[in-house]
């Protein structure tokens, strides 16, 4: 009938599984139910190593709730309970039934006799109930007999309902006396809660007498009357009854009283104890004069309400008793830090007068005069107000109850503020302050940082800081440096109150002081800062990084002139003054590189480092060495500046000077270690030095000692790996700036910003370890790039479109590797042998196919030495490395691209290792069915980001547009040929710009045949078909020129 999970939600899971754990120490001896309607009465007895235990408890059952439970062990809640609804759980709804006690004709039904005892009342306060059965007393314990005769259904003797009720109610009191022959003894109080039971109960009687018990009605209204006599000439008070109340017997439980009189029971509910009624009753009231008016208090007024009371003959001479509600109280204060104590006093006030009260919880205090007759009699109710103010100050932690008040409290100081007075504003009203409290009081302040800056040039900055404390009336009422305040800053506790020389301060803005304080501290702790001479960015971002609202509240900054000129300057990323871009470049300089100009030189004017970032083609390298060129032709510092780049691009960067600045002087430290050490010994005699990431790094010895105006390192990804020893050395050079160049900053992670940031602007981005547990969350990506914003200047083709012409042709110059230069010289000598020889025995016109193998072996060597033999596959190419990085950075900056080559097994070989780097690709050669397919699947599929293409099956029908990168990987004779290869994705339909890099081995008969093409360039021009026609007009002489 009752789930156990209800049982769980009566008891909660603890005392059933602890129930559960006890069941085999438990045994329910006996389970009785009684039928009221809805409600269940279940009775058990309970018995545990020979102890039993007694339970009560009603059921409702169309609720299924339980509406009372109680048990003979005391408890609220018990496992003598719980054992009992679990025993009730295994009974079904007929069951229970069956179970149901009745009490019909076929038990002999036997009245029980209820006989009260009050004689014992007045001398212990316990009233004993015997019991009468069948004409006989009961002649054993009344629980044992309860348990014997009623419960025990083998039994035919069963007593009436009242009875069975009264008893069981009976058996689950605690805490009953038992007599033998003579029934059970009750306290006062347990005699109430079963009060209503004998009310109802046809058969309750008084001993001796045995007369029946009458419950009136009525209320018991003694007759009194309040009378003056002097005696010894002293005035006292005293209560006198009307009537004979010596036979009245008082039953009570605090307020619940029954008055005994005769065999009468009266209702006498009211707040007198009854030890008070019981002298009343007697007739020996008797106060003193000093007693009048506690007594004329409340307790006339109770006493007035619960009899007939006259007063007559004091009524004119009663004091004038003031209600509670009529006083004010006030508590003051006064703190001695000397010995860590608080003192406290109560003031009362009451019709303008102020009474002191220090007295007010001395236990002989009865009232308050104060003055002209009138009293404060209610001594509790004026302690009960005193404590709802200083627990409302917060004294309530510090006081045990209200009848163990001290009046002082052992407290620190700092609790004492903390703790007590920083809610003075709460309860001031109430309270007052002894002068040397009142100064504890934290005032609650407002805190201005005020921030002078002046640009004393080259990107430094002299400040100088203090910090303001307003009041809330705007008033100024505290100065500090900053420098004592950062000392603070950290220690600022969550309740925003600092201690500084003796007063306290509360701080109103507080989130804006720590956010402002630590990029103040920030600065004041930089490794760059000398004195209050800072070199670092963020003094400057302070105010662009902090919201409006919180600049006018908490920050005051003021300019001089220059730091304003140089926040122009940020603004535009370029100098104030005008700066001339070099006439070298003049003409083909466009817009947007002129604007990289200019921020490289705004950053070298002010100190900075920085990241040109610009996408893949948009001519890096020109801007960097325009800079390069003004900074060197403009000053007489004799410094030169130093250039670091892959091994694959030093003597591309060489021709790119000597293409657009041929007047610029530059020493090349690449080949042995003599050439390089000769280079660097004379390096103030250039204006730039080149070398290699990994030549530098084996000549860090030589660097070391060097000064540059500029240290810039291209392709600036090669020192993302902070821990690598290629970023820790070039991290050690010394320059006025440092400039990195790439076009992917960031490849895997922002740790790769971080450590390019370290060479560039150390420092900037904070120590690692914290940087990346802010940063790599990209939540707060925004605010890194915002931070990096004036350092990092990157455009991609798109912002820059209109400038950019629709095709751009690059020629880059790879040098082969040491190896690979090796097989090239010995096969490049041999084939000059054959040529000559085969030229000397059939003439020159008979050898040009003999020229044409020589010339193309050679060019495979140029593409890879394994093209001529297997046994090479092993040699590094240097042109296959420069076209593995070239792709590593396209498709890092969103691009396609198209690789063409005229050598199949070449294609095979990119392949492969295209393979290895996890690059995604498609292929084409001539051999190649279901082209359509392919060119579709490279043109949808955004993965695909290499389409490797033979350069005579990719050379008609095809249309990639989705590419805007081509790279040559070979030269080819015919420039129509390349020209067709290109129009695979420069042609109508492509809405980019078009970057072509031609790569061309450098010092190689490739770097030969480039040159013819641009010197006889009308020959090229016109070849469309065969591959001989350029030898028709080649003379010897060019022949030979191609084999020097």
């Amino acid at each position: 009938m009752i789930a156990r999970d209800r049982i769980i939600t009566f008891f909660g899971h603890e005392l059933y599984d602890d129930a559960l754990r006890k069941k085999d120490y438990f045994e329910v001896r006996n389970l009785d139910i009684v039928s009221d309607g809805i409600y269940l009465t279940f009775y058990s007895k309970i018995e545990s190593d020979n102890e039993y235990f007694y339970v009560e408890i009603v059921f409702n059952q169309v609720d299924e709730e339980i509406i009372e439970k109680k048990c003979s062990c005391g408890k609220d809640n018990c496992e003598h309970m719980l054992l009992t609804m679990l025993e009730i759980s295994n009974y079904s709804k007929n069951d229970i039934y069956n179970k149901i006690k009745r009490f019909s004709s076929d038990r002999v039904l036997i009245p029980l006799k209820i006989i009260l005892d009050f004689s014992s009342l007045r001398d212990s306060s316990i009233i004993r109930v015997k019991f009468d059965l069948a004409d006989k007393k009961i002649a054993r314990s009344p629980k044992n007999y309860i348990y014997e005769y009623i419960i025990d259904d083998t039994k035919t003797i069963k007593v009436t309902p009242e009875d069975d009720k009264f008893l069981r109610i009976l058996i689950t009191e605690n805490n009953i006396y038992t007599y033998p022959d003579e029934g059970i003894s009750l306290s006062m109080s347990q005699f109430l809660r079963i009060f209503e039971l004998l009310r109802n109960h046809p058969r309750v009687y008084l001993s001796p007498n045995n007369a029946k018990l009458e419950f009136s009605q009525e209320r018991f209204i003694p007759k009194l009357k309040v009378v003056y006599e002097n005696s010894d000439g002293h005035k006292k008070l005293k209560i006198v009854t009307k009537e004979d109340y010596s036979n009245v017997l008082i039953v009570a439980d605090g307020d619940n009283k029954k008055v005994i009189l005769g065999n009468k029971v009266f209702d006498f509910h009211n707040s007198i104890p009854i030890e008070t009624w019981i002298v009343i009753l007697e007739n020996r009231f008797k106060i003193s004069e000093k007693e009048f008016p506690k007594f004329f208090g409340k307790f006339y007024a109770t006493l007035n309400q619960c009899s007939h009371l006259e007063s007559d003959d004091v009524v004119d001479e009663m004091p004038n008793i003031i209600s509670i509600d009529e006083v004010d109280v006030k508590i003051r204060i006064d703190y001695n830090d000397a010995i860590n104590k608080l003192y406290w006093e109560s003031i009362v006030i009451f019709d303008g007068k102020f009474i002191n009260v220090k007295d007010i919880f001395d236990v002989s205090l009865r009232h308050i005069d104060v003055g002209n007759n009138y009293f404060i009699s209610d001594i509790k109710e004026l302690k009960k107000k005193i404590m709802d103010k200083l627990f409302e100050i917060g004294f309530k932690e510090y006081f045990v109850s209200n009848n163990y008040v001290t009046s002082y409290i052992p407290i620190d100081k700092d609790s004492f503020v903390r703790k007590i007075l920083v809610n003075y504003e709460s309860w001031k009203d109430f309270c007052e302050l002894s002068p040397r409290t009142s100064v504890l009081v934290p005032e609650e302040v407002r805190v201005v940082f005020d921030v002078d800056i002046a640009n004393v040039g080259r990107g430094k900055f002299d400040f100088s800081f203090k910090v303001f404390f307003f009041n809330k009336d705007d008033v100024l009422v505290k100065e500090l440096t900053l420098n004592d305040f950062i000392k603070i800053l950290p220690d600022i506790p969550p309740d925003a109150i600092i201690e500084i020389g003796g007063r306290y301060y509360k701080l109103k803005n507080v989130e804006d002081v720590k956010q402002i304080g630590e990029k103040v501290r920030n600065i004041l702790n930089s490794e760059n800062r000398e004195g209050s001479i800072v070199k670092l960015i963020q003094l400057l971002s302070l105010e662009s990084d902090l919201d409006i609202n919180l600049l006018s509240n908490a920050l005051v900054l003021r300019k001089d002139e220059n730091t304003k000129v140089f926040e122009k300057e940020l603004k535009s990323l370029k100098p104030s003054t005008d700066v001339e871009v070099p006439s070298e470049v003049k003409d083909v300089i466009r817009e947007y590189q002129k604007l990289g100009y200019y921020w490289l030189r705004f950053l070298y004017k002010n100190g900075f480092g920085g990241i040109l970032a610009d996408d893949m083609g948009l001519g890096k390298t020109l801007q960097a060495l325009t800079f390069i060129n003004s900074i060197s032709s403009n000053s007489q510092d004799k410094k030169p500046s130093l250039v670091i780049c892959p091994t694959s691009l030093t003597h591309n960067w060489v021709r790119e000077i000597q293409k657009f600045f041929p007047t610029m002087s530059y020493g090349l430290a690449v080949g042995s270690p003599r050439e390089r050490k000769d280079v660097l010994d004379r390096y103030k005699d250039y204006d730039v030095i080149i070398s290699s990431y990994a030549l530098v790094r084996n000549d860090i010895s030589l660097y070391l000692d060097k000064d540059f105006k500029v240290v810039i390192i291209d392709e600036a990804q090669y020192i993302k790996n902070k821990e690598s020893k290629t970023a820790k050395f070039v991290k050690m050079l010394n320059s006025d700036i440092r400039i990195g160049l790439t076009g992917t900053p960031i490849e895997n992670s922002v740790s790769d910003l971080w450590s390019i940031f370290d060479f560039v602007m150390p420092g900037t981005l904070g120590d690692y370890s914290s940087f990346m547990e802010k940063y790599s969350k990209p939540e707060n990506h925004k605010e890194l790039a915002k931070k990096v914003s004036y350092f990092v200047l990157r455009r991609k083709k798109e912002d820059v479109l209109k400038e950019l012409p629709s095709k751009i042709e690059q020629n880059i110059f790879v040098p082969l590797s040491v190896e690979q230069r090796k097989i090239y010289e010995r096969y490049a000598k041999e084939m000059r042998m054959n040529v000559l020889k085969s030229i000397g025995e059939i003439g020159f016109n008979k050898s040009k196919m003999h020229i044409l193998s020589a010339i193309t072996r050679l060019k495979q060597i140029c593409d890879h030495s394994a093209l001529v033999s297997e046994s090479y596959e092993n040699i590094e190419s240097g042109k296959l490395e420069l076209l593995i990085d070239l792709l590593n950075d396209a498709i890092d900056g969103g691009h396609k691209i198209l690789v063409f080559s005229q050598f199949v097994q070449m294609l095979k070989i990119i392949e492969r290792r295209l393979q290895i780097e996890g690059i995604e690709y498609s292929y084409l050669d001539g051999s190649t069915k279901n082209r359509q397919k392919v060119i579709d699947e490279f043109n949808e599929n955004e993965s695909k980001k290499v389409f490797l293409i033979s350069l005579k099956a990719g050379g008609f029908g095809i249309n990639l547009t989705s590419a805007d990168i081509v790279i040559l990987y070979d030269l080819w004779w015919n420039p129509m040929v390349e020209r067709q290869a290109m129009d695979r994705t420069h042609r109508i339909g492509q809405t980019r710009t078009v970057n072509v890099y031609r790569l061309i081995s450098e010092d190689t008969i490739e770097e030969r045949i480039f040159s013819l093409q641009n010197t006889k360039k009308e020959i090229f021009t016109n070849v469309i078909e065969s591959e001989l026609a350029p030898f028709a007009n080649l003379s010897w002489e060019d022949i030979k020129y191609l084999f020097e």
